[in-house]
């Protein structure tokens, strides 16, 4: 964001992520006997200093990492710090238990990592081709500009409207965990997807007028409060976790953008809120799963009770074992290459010329244009069964395409269109600051499918634009809230 990392800070955590993974790695081959993994370990290097050690060398440079650095950091925290800290399983064992359901051959540790290797390539490549001539391109700058809204009634009846069709869906068990997958791709799934799409860019209109441009007369403050928590609520009872965390982002980036400090009681809120999320979660699923016959309310207030009634070191672990179950993708990462001949939903980027109108045209219009099933069409894969869906990362879905072939041209496209709009992000202009933080918060996840990211991604961009087209302008004089 735009908290400064200076020289001292920069070197001190470069010296001190290299000096443990050097010590870790001198630890790991006087055990290793598996030559593959040896050199998996030296490769390891290389995937760290491309999306680690870049985080922190162009959150030094340029004063704030560069969105596709939130990418390369996930990247490293889901994937390759997941396959570090397995290195000695894999030592051990010649196969590896993927979900608890299927085992994956420790020979494709190396081939995954290559894997990785070639889209990391890609989307250098794709930020050379796009950045190299531009000046400030990574830097999010502050228009000095005033903004007032346009039919401010409207803006605030629209916003709560936005929250209400949400609670409505979701009570009724259209969206949300559980839900059956016809819910999810029929053909008012467009719909859905606008809505969700309003809500958090509204969400982060509310934080951008309020923390950069100052907004703060009383209703202006009690609705952005209400709507924050009502969608956090909407998290809870949706059975998503990100449905909880993106609201947060949305919220903490103005914030630190306008300059604010992180108090101490922000950050223990945030620590509490942190622990308790994964085991709320989880016992809301469980209530959910045991009890199809209650409704998402109570199934929720059941979930709180129970995880309140648990002591807070328990809580702990148990939040502590989710996490780490939750950014371990690697083992069904390696697995999507084991199974690549055998995967025939989606192959050899057939589907990506419906990207030029899919994510505009409703399938009641376009009956064939791709669904969003493929986590789900692994998982049955995978188990026979179709009450869940996995994901391999984004680099497992790309390489199910056909190979590394696929995988480099699907990282390049991803690349390219990422970098255009970073090029674009110094005009500094309130649609940018929206729409920084929507992409912002879609690049810390490394789950999704690079097509239904860009689908998803031109769906925000006109949403957002006409939102804020409608309810926003800008006034040569000062006029706020």
């Amino acid at each position: 964001m735009n908290f400064n990392l200076s020289k001292k800070a920069y070197y001190s955590i470069k010296v001190l992520v290299w000096l443990c993974f050097i010590s870790y790695s001198i630890i790991s081959i006087i055990s290793l006997q598996k030559t593959d993994l040896i050199f998996s370990l030296l490769l390891s290097a290389l995937l760290m200093e491309l999306t680690l050690i870049r985080f922190i060398y162009n959150w030094y440079k340029y004063k704030q990492p560069r969105l596709l650095d939130w990418f390369r950091l996930s990247t490293f925290v889901s994937i390759i710090l997941n396959f570090l800290l397995m290195i000695e399983t894999f030592e051990k064992f010649s196969l590896v238990l993927v979900n608890n359901v299927v085992f994956v051959n420790t020979d494709l540790v190396f081939p995954a990592l290559l894997v990785i290797l070639v889209g990391l390539l890609a989307l250098d490549l794709s930020e050379f081709f796009m950045l190299r001539s531009s000046k400030r391109v990574s830097l999010v700058t502050l228009k000095n500009e005033t903004i007032k809204f346009r039919f401010k009634p409207l803006f605030y009846l629209f916003t709560f409207f936005i929250i209400g069709i949400q609670f409505y869906l979701h009570l009724s068990g259209v969206i949300g965990y559980g839900v059956f997958t016809e819910h999810t791709t029929a053909s008012y799934s467009f719909l859905i997807q606008i809505i969700k799409i309003s809500s958090f860019t509204a969400l982060s209109l509310y934080g951008i007028l309020k923390y950069i441009y100052k907004f703060s007369s009383f209703f202006f403050n009690i609705s952005f409060l209400i709507i924050f928590l009502f969608t956090i609520v909407l998290g809870f009872i949706s059975g998503m976790k990100e449905e909880i965390i993106i609201p947060v982002i949305l919220v903490a980036i103005p914030f630190l953008l306008s300059g604010r400090s992180i108090s101490r009681t922000i950050l223990i809120g945030g620590f509490i809120f942190t622990i308790l999320l994964y085991p709320i979660n989880n016992n809301y699923r469980d209530v959910l799963n045991k009890n199809p016959q209650f409704d998402k309310v109570t199934a929720f207030q059941l979930a709180f009770l129970n995880t309140i009634s648990v002591n807070f070191v328990d809580n702990f672990v148990s939040g502590r074992e989710s996490y780490k179950s939750r950014i371990s993708l690697f083992p069904v990462f390696m697995y999507s290459l084991d199974k690549e001949g055998q995967w025939n939903h989606y192959k050899n980027l057939d589907r990506y010329i419906y990207i030029p109108v899919a994510w505009i045209v409703p399938r009641v219009f376009l009956p064939n244009k791709p669904i969003s099933d493929t986590g789900s069409e692994l998982y049955y894969m995978t188990t026979g069964r179709r009450t869940n869906s996995i994901t391999p990362s984004t680099f497992g879905w790309s390489y199910l395409e056909g190979g590394y072939g696929p995988t480099f041209i699907t990282f390049l496209v991803f690349g390219l269109v990422i970098s255009l709009f970073q090029k674009r992000i110094g005009n500094g202009n309130i649609f940018h600051l929206v729409l920084y933080g929507l992409i912002l918060s879609s690049l810390l996840k490394v789950e999704s499918d690079i097509y239904f990211r860009l689908s998803g991604l031109l769906q925000t961009i006109l949403i957002s634009y006409l939102i804020v087209r409608i309810f926003i302008k800008n006034s040569k004089k000062i006029n706020h809230e």
